[in-house]
């Protein structure tokens, strides 16, 4: 399966209603919102690097993008 396919998925298995894309100088960030159970899912589609982990996105660390998402949420 694709990434798109994955992202697809995903949100399709959490009840998403909501999609939004935003295209920006590193790529497309896609989100998926209006899920069940508050979830959200979020894609970077980075125009270069491959399968390398990018230094940053958008000027961001990646680090710092993706610890950004996650502490959003908590365990219930």
């Amino acid at each position: 399966m694709g990434i798109p396919a994955l992202v697809d998925f995903w949100s399709d298995k959490n009840g998403c209603s909501e999609v939004t894309e935003d295209t920006h100088g590193s790529g497309l960030h896609v989100v998926h919102d209006g899920c069940d159970g508050e979830v959200r899912v979020e894609h970077h589609r980075l125009s270069s690097g491959g399968h390398s982990w990018p230094e940053s996105i958008d000027g961001l660390p990646a680090h710092r993008v993706i610890w950004d998402f996650v502490s959003e949420f908590r365990k219930q």
